[in-house]
Protein backbone atom coordinates (compact mmCIF):
# COMPACT_ATOMS: atom_id res chain seq x y z
CA UNK A 1 0.00 0.00 0.00
CA UNK A 2 1.44 3.59 -0.89
CA UNK A 3 1.97 6.11 1.88
CA UNK A 4 0.72 8.85 2.59
CA UNK A 5 3.18 12.26 4.13
CA UNK A 6 1.75 15.25 6.01
CA UNK A 7 4.14 18.21 4.46
CA UNK A 8 6.30 19.07 7.75
CA UNK A 9 9.14 21.90 6.40
CA UNK A 10 8.19 24.97 5.95
CA UNK A 11 10.26 25.82 2.93
CA UNK A 12 9.11 26.77 0.18
CA UNK A 13 6.07 28.56 1.05
CA UNK A 14 6.29 30.24 -1.54
CA UNK A 15 4.57 30.10 -5.56
CA UNK A 16 5.50 31.03 -8.98
CA UNK A 17 2.48 33.42 -8.72
CA UNK A 18 4.24 35.65 -5.95
CA UNK A 19 8.13 35.25 -7.49
CA UNK A 20 6.39 36.62 -10.86
CA UNK A 21 5.17 39.38 -9.02
CA UNK A 22 7.91 39.90 -6.67
CA UNK A 23 10.12 40.10 -9.91
CA UNK A 24 7.70 42.41 -11.80
CA UNK A 25 7.72 44.84 -8.62
CA UNK A 26 11.67 44.46 -8.85
CA UNK A 27 11.70 45.76 -12.36
CA UNK A 28 8.50 48.29 -12.19
CA UNK A 29 8.89 49.98 -8.98
CA UNK A 30 12.63 49.98 -8.64
CA UNK A 31 12.72 48.30 -5.10
CA UNK A 32 15.95 46.67 -3.89
CA UNK A 33 15.71 42.98 -4.28
CA UNK A 34 16.35 42.52 -0.14
CA UNK A 35 13.00 44.79 0.34
CA UNK A 36 11.00 42.93 -2.29
CA UNK A 37 12.34 39.33 -0.48
CA UNK A 38 10.62 41.11 2.49
CA UNK A 39 7.62 41.85 1.33
CA UNK A 40 6.88 38.65 -0.29
CA UNK A 41 8.37 36.61 1.94
CA UNK A 42 10.55 34.54 -0.56
CA UNK A 43 14.34 34.12 0.50
CA UNK A 44 16.69 37.06 -0.34
CA UNK A 45 18.92 34.04 -2.10
CA UNK A 46 16.11 32.32 -4.01
CA UNK A 47 14.20 35.69 -5.23
CA UNK A 48 18.29 36.66 -6.13
CA UNK A 49 19.33 34.21 -8.79
CA UNK A 50 15.84 33.34 -9.88
CA UNK A 51 15.65 37.03 -10.92
CA UNK A 52 19.62 37.36 -12.40
CA UNK A 53 18.98 33.99 -14.23
CA UNK A 54 15.02 34.77 -14.83
CA UNK A 55 14.67 31.08 -13.94
CA UNK A 56 11.20 30.87 -13.41
CA UNK A 57 10.38 27.17 -12.67
CA UNK A 58 8.12 26.53 -9.51
CA UNK A 59 9.80 25.76 -6.33
CA UNK A 60 10.75 21.91 -5.57
CA UNK A 61 11.73 19.66 -2.57
CA UNK A 62 13.30 16.63 -1.99
CA UNK A 63 15.79 14.66 -4.79
CA UNK A 64 15.03 14.90 -8.28
CA UNK A 65 12.99 12.34 -10.08
CA UNK A 66 15.74 9.27 -11.18
CA UNK A 67 13.60 9.36 -15.10
CA UNK A 68 13.16 12.36 -16.96
CA UNK A 69 9.36 13.15 -18.16
CA UNK A 70 10.09 11.37 -21.65
CA UNK A 71 11.25 8.35 -19.71
CA UNK A 72 8.42 8.73 -17.55
CA UNK A 73 6.22 8.59 -20.47
CA UNK A 74 8.06 5.43 -21.84
CA UNK A 75 6.72 3.71 -18.49
CA UNK A 76 3.22 4.79 -18.56
CA UNK A 77 2.77 3.89 -22.24
CA UNK A 78 4.09 0.14 -21.19
CA UNK A 79 1.64 -0.07 -18.43
CA UNK A 80 -1.19 0.95 -20.64
CA UNK A 81 -0.05 -1.14 -23.79
CA UNK A 82 0.18 -4.27 -21.16
CA UNK A 83 -3.10 -3.30 -19.83
CA UNK A 84 -4.80 -2.99 -22.79
CA UNK A 85 -3.49 -6.50 -24.01
CA UNK A 86 -5.03 -7.97 -20.67
CA UNK A 87 -1.95 -8.13 -18.71
CA UNK A 88 -2.13 -7.01 -15.25
CA UNK A 89 0.55 -5.05 -13.98
CA UNK A 90 0.24 -4.74 -9.97
CA UNK A 91 2.93 -2.18 -8.37
CA UNK A 92 5.76 -5.33 -7.48
CA UNK A 93 5.87 -5.88 -11.06
CA UNK A 94 5.74 -2.43 -12.20
CA UNK A 95 8.63 -1.42 -9.83
CA UNK A 96 10.50 -4.11 -11.13
CA UNK A 97 10.01 -3.08 -14.72
CA UNK A 98 11.05 0.74 -13.37
CA UNK A 99 14.48 -0.93 -12.32
CA UNK A 100 14.65 -2.72 -15.63
CA UNK A 101 14.42 0.48 -17.31
CA UNK A 102 16.82 2.45 -15.33
CA UNK A 103 19.86 -0.50 -15.78
CA UNK A 104 18.87 -0.68 -19.40
CA UNK A 105 19.25 3.26 -20.35
CA UNK A 106 22.23 3.25 -18.08
CA UNK A 107 20.74 5.95 -15.31
CA UNK A 108 22.14 6.75 -11.59
CA UNK A 109 19.41 5.95 -9.23
CA UNK A 110 19.24 4.22 -5.81
CA UNK A 111 16.67 1.17 -6.70
CA UNK A 112 17.64 -2.23 -4.64
CA UNK A 113 19.43 -3.98 -6.33
CA UNK A 114 19.70 -6.59 -4.57
CA UNK A 115 15.68 -7.01 -4.77
CA UNK A 116 16.06 -5.20 -8.73
CA UNK A 117 12.92 -3.43 -7.68
CA UNK A 118 12.04 0.37 -7.52
CA UNK A 119 10.58 1.64 -3.97
CA UNK A 120 7.44 2.36 -3.12
CA UNK A 121 8.19 6.12 -2.66
CA UNK A 122 9.23 6.38 -5.91
CA UNK A 123 6.05 4.95 -6.88
CA UNK A 124 3.90 7.07 -5.11
CA UNK A 125 6.31 9.73 -6.68
CA UNK A 126 5.95 8.63 -10.09
CA UNK A 127 2.21 8.10 -9.41
CA UNK A 128 1.91 12.04 -8.29
CA UNK A 129 3.70 13.06 -11.58
CA UNK A 130 1.30 10.60 -14.06
CA UNK A 131 -2.19 11.38 -12.94
CA UNK A 132 -3.48 9.63 -16.01
CA UNK A 133 -2.04 5.80 -14.25
CA UNK A 134 -3.96 5.32 -10.72
CA UNK A 135 -3.74 2.27 -8.85
CA UNK A 136 -6.83 0.31 -8.96
CA UNK A 137 -8.59 -2.18 -6.30
CA UNK A 138 -9.31 -5.30 -8.51
CA UNK A 139 -12.56 -6.43 -9.01
CA UNK A 140 -14.28 -8.59 -6.28
CA UNK A 141 -12.42 -11.75 -6.82
CA UNK A 142 -14.99 -14.83 -7.23
CA UNK A 143 -13.54 -18.29 -7.78
CA UNK A 144 -15.02 -17.93 -10.94
CA UNK A 145 -13.12 -14.88 -12.06
CA UNK A 146 -9.45 -16.58 -10.16
CA UNK A 147 -10.11 -19.35 -12.37
CA UNK A 148 -10.06 -16.83 -15.41
CA UNK A 149 -12.05 -19.06 -17.80
CA UNK A 150 -15.40 -17.07 -17.51
CA UNK A 151 -17.62 -15.50 -20.06
CA UNK A 152 -15.92 -11.51 -19.10
CA UNK A 153 -12.25 -12.55 -19.38
CA UNK A 154 -13.00 -14.40 -22.44
CA UNK A 155 -14.86 -11.40 -23.85
CA UNK A 156 -12.27 -9.06 -23.51
CA UNK A 157 -9.99 -11.75 -25.08
CA UNK A 158 -11.75 -11.96 -28.46
CA UNK A 159 -12.58 -8.33 -28.82
CA UNK A 160 -8.59 -7.16 -28.66
CA UNK A 161 -8.61 -10.25 -30.80
CA UNK A 162 -11.02 -8.81 -33.20
CA UNK A 163 -9.61 -5.31 -32.97
CA UNK A 164 -6.14 -6.36 -33.92
CA UNK A 165 -7.12 -8.51 -36.84
CA UNK A 166 -9.41 -5.79 -37.95
CA UNK A 167 -6.44 -3.25 -37.66
CA UNK A 168 -3.39 -4.96 -38.86
CA UNK A 169 -5.47 -7.43 -41.56
CA UNK A 170 -3.39 -10.60 -40.45
CA UNK A 171 -3.29 -13.83 -42.94
CA UNK A 172 -2.92 -17.23 -41.81
CA UNK A 173 0.83 -17.05 -41.75
CA UNK A 174 1.42 -14.12 -39.50
CA UNK A 175 -1.05 -15.42 -36.78
CA UNK A 176 1.35 -17.90 -33.91
CA UNK A 177 0.98 -19.17 -30.47
CA UNK A 178 3.80 -19.82 -28.46
CA UNK A 179 3.83 -21.85 -25.14
CA UNK A 180 5.81 -23.64 -22.68
CA UNK A 181 5.93 -27.49 -21.80
CA UNK A 182 8.48 -29.43 -19.77
CA UNK A 183 9.79 -32.70 -20.95
CA UNK A 184 11.70 -35.25 -18.48
CA UNK A 185 14.49 -37.29 -17.85
CA UNK A 186 11.46 -39.98 -16.16
CA UNK A 187 8.86 -41.05 -18.32
CA UNK A 188 5.75 -40.71 -16.88
CA UNK A 189 4.32 -44.41 -17.35
CA UNK A 190 1.57 -45.15 -19.39
CA UNK A 191 -1.62 -47.84 -18.99
CA UNK A 192 -0.64 -51.34 -18.39
CA UNK A 193 -2.74 -54.75 -18.27
CA UNK A 194 -2.68 -56.51 -15.18
CA UNK A 195 -3.61 -59.12 -12.61
CA UNK A 196 -7.29 -58.02 -11.92
CA UNK A 197 -7.25 -56.95 -8.37
CA UNK A 198 -4.12 -56.27 -7.59
CA UNK A 199 -3.39 -53.29 -5.74
CA UNK A 200 -0.19 -52.34 -6.80
CA UNK A 201 1.46 -52.28 -10.18
CA UNK A 202 4.77 -51.29 -11.69
CA UNK A 203 6.62 -50.04 -14.26
CA UNK A 204 10.28 -49.58 -15.26
CA UNK A 205 11.64 -45.60 -15.15
CA UNK A 206 14.14 -43.80 -15.59
CA UNK A 207 16.02 -41.67 -12.31
CA UNK A 208 13.50 -41.57 -9.40
CA UNK A 209 13.82 -37.84 -8.65
CA UNK A 210 13.26 -36.05 -12.60
CA UNK A 211 15.07 -33.46 -13.99
CA UNK A 212 12.76 -30.46 -16.20
CA UNK A 213 13.63 -29.04 -19.22
CA UNK A 214 11.19 -26.14 -20.32
CA UNK A 215 10.86 -26.12 -24.24
CA UNK A 216 9.34 -23.04 -25.71
CA UNK A 217 7.00 -24.18 -28.84
CA UNK A 218 5.44 -21.62 -31.48
CA UNK A 219 3.02 -22.42 -34.47
CA UNK A 220 0.81 -20.41 -36.60
CA UNK A 221 -2.32 -20.99 -38.29
CA UNK A 222 -0.54 -21.83 -41.39
CA UNK A 223 0.46 -24.98 -40.20
CA UNK A 224 4.32 -23.86 -39.73
CA UNK A 225 6.25 -24.73 -36.51
CA UNK A 226 8.77 -22.63 -35.20
CA UNK A 227 11.98 -24.39 -34.22
CA UNK A 228 11.74 -24.91 -30.18
CA UNK A 229 14.13 -23.40 -27.93
CA UNK A 230 15.92 -25.86 -24.83
CA UNK A 231 16.07 -24.54 -21.19
CA UNK A 232 17.87 -27.09 -19.01
CA UNK A 233 18.44 -27.11 -15.12
CA UNK A 234 22.04 -26.48 -15.02
CA UNK A 235 25.22 -23.43 -15.23
CA UNK A 236 26.55 -23.49 -17.84
CA UNK A 237 25.91 -25.07 -21.38
CA UNK A 238 27.51 -27.74 -23.26
CA UNK A 239 27.17 -28.60 -26.91
CA UNK A 240 26.46 -32.17 -26.07
CA UNK A 241 23.15 -31.01 -24.63
CA UNK A 242 21.98 -30.07 -28.77
CA UNK A 243 22.77 -34.30 -29.71
CA UNK A 244 20.25 -35.05 -32.52
CA UNK A 245 17.86 -32.03 -31.18
CA UNK A 246 15.47 -30.79 -33.73
CA UNK A 247 16.52 -28.53 -36.54
CA UNK A 248 17.40 -24.70 -36.13
CA UNK A 249 17.01 -25.34 -32.49
CA UNK A 250 18.04 -23.18 -29.71
CA UNK A 251 19.36 -24.39 -26.79
CA UNK A 252 20.37 -22.51 -23.40
CA UNK A 253 20.77 -23.12 -19.34
CA UNK A 254 18.95 -21.67 -16.22
CA UNK A 255 18.70 -22.53 -12.49
CA UNK A 256 15.48 -24.52 -12.55
CA UNK A 257 15.16 -24.89 -15.77
CA UNK A 258 12.20 -22.77 -16.61
CA UNK A 259 11.97 -19.68 -18.60
CA UNK A 260 12.83 -16.38 -17.03
CA UNK A 261 12.82 -12.98 -18.30
CA UNK A 262 16.14 -12.99 -20.14
CA UNK A 263 15.50 -16.09 -21.82
CA UNK A 264 12.40 -15.04 -23.11
CA UNK A 265 13.86 -12.48 -24.61
CA UNK A 266 16.63 -14.80 -26.74
CA UNK A 267 13.45 -16.39 -27.78
CA UNK A 268 11.84 -13.41 -29.23
CA UNK A 269 15.41 -12.98 -31.25
CA UNK A 270 14.93 -16.39 -32.50
CA UNK A 271 11.31 -15.94 -33.25
CA UNK A 272 11.98 -12.56 -34.85
CA UNK A 273 15.07 -14.02 -37.45
CA UNK A 274 12.66 -17.12 -38.04
CA UNK A 275 9.21 -14.90 -38.91
CA UNK A 276 11.18 -12.26 -40.74
CA UNK A 277 8.73 -9.52 -39.07
CA UNK A 278 8.60 -6.20 -40.71
CA UNK A 279 6.76 -3.34 -41.92
CA UNK A 280 5.14 -5.71 -44.20
CA UNK A 281 4.84 -8.52 -42.31
CA UNK A 282 3.38 -7.85 -39.12
CA UNK A 283 2.88 -10.47 -36.59
CA UNK A 284 0.37 -11.28 -33.91
CA UNK A 285 2.09 -13.45 -31.21
CA UNK A 286 -0.88 -15.36 -28.71
CA UNK A 287 1.00 -15.79 -25.70
CA UNK A 288 0.16 -16.89 -21.88
CA UNK A 289 0.12 -14.31 -19.12
CA UNK A 290 3.65 -15.27 -17.94
CA UNK A 291 6.33 -12.73 -15.67
CA UNK A 292 8.51 -13.02 -17.78
CA UNK A 293 6.67 -12.22 -20.91
CA UNK A 294 6.24 -8.45 -19.14
CA UNK A 295 9.62 -6.91 -19.68
CA UNK A 296 10.21 -3.53 -21.04
CA UNK A 297 13.20 -4.82 -22.99
CA UNK A 298 10.46 -7.64 -24.58
CA UNK A 299 7.32 -5.49 -25.40
CA UNK A 300 10.30 -2.57 -27.22
CA UNK A 301 11.38 -5.14 -29.08
CA UNK A 302 8.32 -6.23 -30.09
CA UNK A 303 7.20 -2.41 -30.86
CA UNK A 304 10.67 -2.05 -32.95
CA UNK A 305 9.78 -5.38 -34.85
CA UNK A 306 6.37 -4.93 -35.56
CA UNK A 307 5.13 -8.17 -33.31
CA UNK A 308 2.02 -7.44 -31.58
CA UNK A 309 2.14 -9.93 -28.07
CA UNK A 310 -1.74 -10.76 -26.96
CA UNK A 311 -2.05 -12.31 -23.78
CA UNK A 312 -4.54 -15.08 -22.88
CA UNK A 313 -6.34 -14.83 -19.46
CA UNK A 314 -5.03 -16.52 -16.34
CA UNK A 315 -5.60 -19.79 -16.16
CA UNK A 316 -7.16 -19.99 -19.43
CA UNK A 317 -4.60 -21.90 -21.69
CA UNK A 318 -6.34 -25.66 -21.54
CA UNK A 319 -8.89 -23.90 -23.51
CA UNK A 320 -7.65 -20.85 -25.44
CA UNK A 321 -3.98 -21.52 -26.56
CA UNK A 322 -3.60 -23.64 -29.65
CA UNK A 323 -0.63 -25.62 -28.70
CA UNK A 324 -2.33 -26.83 -25.55
CA UNK A 325 -5.71 -28.20 -27.24
CA UNK A 326 -4.21 -30.02 -30.09
CA UNK A 327 -0.50 -30.43 -29.80
CA UNK A 328 0.88 -30.42 -26.11
CA UNK A 329 -0.87 -33.64 -24.98
CA UNK A 330 0.21 -35.84 -27.66
CA UNK A 331 3.35 -34.29 -27.87
CA UNK A 332 4.14 -35.31 -24.04
CA UNK A 333 2.62 -38.85 -25.07
CA UNK A 334 4.83 -39.37 -27.83
CA UNK A 335 8.02 -38.09 -25.59
CA UNK A 336 7.26 -40.62 -23.09
CA UNK A 337 7.03 -43.61 -25.51
CA UNK A 338 10.32 -42.66 -27.19
CA UNK A 339 11.77 -42.63 -23.51
CA UNK A 340 10.56 -46.02 -22.79
CA UNK A 341 11.52 -47.66 -25.82
CA UNK A 342 15.24 -46.18 -25.49
CA UNK A 343 15.19 -47.15 -21.28
CA UNK A 344 14.09 -50.70 -22.46
CA UNK A 345 16.61 -50.71 -24.97
CA UNK A 346 19.62 -49.77 -23.49
CA UNK A 347 19.21 -52.22 -21.06
CA UNK A 348 18.04 -49.59 -18.24
CA UNK A 349 20.85 -47.18 -18.88
CA UNK A 350 19.26 -43.86 -16.92
CA UNK A 351 17.85 -40.89 -19.63
CA UNK A 352 19.93 -38.18 -18.89
CA UNK A 353 19.84 -34.38 -19.46
CA UNK A 354 22.24 -35.49 -22.39
CA UNK A 355 19.33 -37.44 -24.26
CA UNK A 356 16.87 -35.27 -24.17
CA UNK A 357 17.39 -33.06 -27.46
CA UNK A 358 17.51 -36.50 -29.44
CA UNK A 359 14.83 -38.10 -27.59
CA UNK A 360 12.13 -35.02 -28.09
CA UNK A 361 12.86 -34.82 -31.41
CA UNK A 362 11.65 -37.95 -32.72
CA UNK A 363 8.22 -37.29 -30.85
CA UNK A 364 8.42 -33.72 -31.95
CA UNK A 365 8.60 -35.24 -35.81
CA UNK A 366 6.11 -37.51 -35.19
CA UNK A 367 3.59 -35.08 -33.88
CA UNK A 368 4.33 -31.85 -35.08
CA UNK A 369 2.07 -31.57 -38.31
CA UNK A 370 0.51 -29.26 -40.30
CA UNK A 371 -3.48 -30.21 -39.48
CA UNK A 372 -2.74 -30.32 -35.63
CA UNK A 373 -1.39 -26.57 -35.37
CA UNK A 374 -4.44 -25.41 -37.76
CA UNK A 375 -7.07 -27.27 -36.12
CA UNK A 376 -5.68 -25.73 -32.84
CA UNK A 377 -6.01 -22.22 -34.03
CA UNK A 378 -9.95 -23.55 -35.26
CA UNK A 379 -10.59 -25.13 -31.68
CA UNK A 380 -10.14 -21.59 -29.71
CA UNK A 381 -12.20 -19.66 -32.06
CA UNK A 382 -8.81 -17.68 -33.24
CA UNK A 383 -8.01 -17.99 -36.87
CA UNK A 384 -10.98 -17.89 -38.14
CA UNK A 385 -12.35 -15.90 -35.31
CA UNK A 386 -15.48 -17.54 -33.57
CA UNK A 387 -16.52 -15.29 -30.44
CA UNK A 388 -18.99 -17.83 -29.92
CA UNK A 389 -16.76 -20.75 -30.27
CA UNK A 390 -17.67 -21.28 -25.84
CA UNK A 391 -20.87 -21.26 -24.84
CA UNK A 392 -22.55 -20.59 -21.63
CA UNK A 393 -22.65 -24.47 -20.68
CA UNK A 394 -18.66 -24.64 -21.26
CA UNK A 395 -18.03 -21.50 -18.95
CA UNK A 396 -20.81 -23.31 -16.24
CA UNK A 397 -19.18 -26.28 -16.59
CA UNK A 398 -15.39 -24.67 -15.65
CA UNK A 399 -16.90 -23.78 -13.06
CA UNK A 400 -18.68 -26.18 -11.48
CA UNK A 401 -15.00 -28.68 -12.50
CA UNK A 402 -12.79 -26.04 -10.30
CA UNK A 403 -15.56 -26.12 -7.34
CA UNK A 404 -15.27 -29.76 -7.46
CA UNK A 405 -11.48 -29.84 -7.36
CA UNK A 406 -11.34 -27.48 -4.73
Amino acid sequence: MLRKRDRITKKCQWSLDVLDRAIKRVNDDRISLHKAAQEFKIPYSTLQKRYRRLEQTSPRLGRKPIFFPDQERILTDHLIDMTNLVYGLDSMKFRKIAYECAEQLKIPHNFNKKSKCAGPDWLEGFLKRNTNISVRKPESTSINRIEGFNKKEVELFYKNLEELMVKNKYEAHQIFNMDETGVYTVQEPGNILAKTGQKRVGTVTSWERRKTVTVVCAINFAGVYVPPMFTYPRQDHSPLLEKDGPPGAIYDCSKNGWTNESLFFKWLQHFKTFVKSCEDNKILLILDNHNSHLTLEAHEFCKANYITMLSTPLHSSHRLQPLDITFSGPLKKAYNRECDLYFKSKNLIKVTPYDIAGLFQKAYSKVALMDKAISGFRATGISPINTNIFNEDDLRREYCCYQHSG
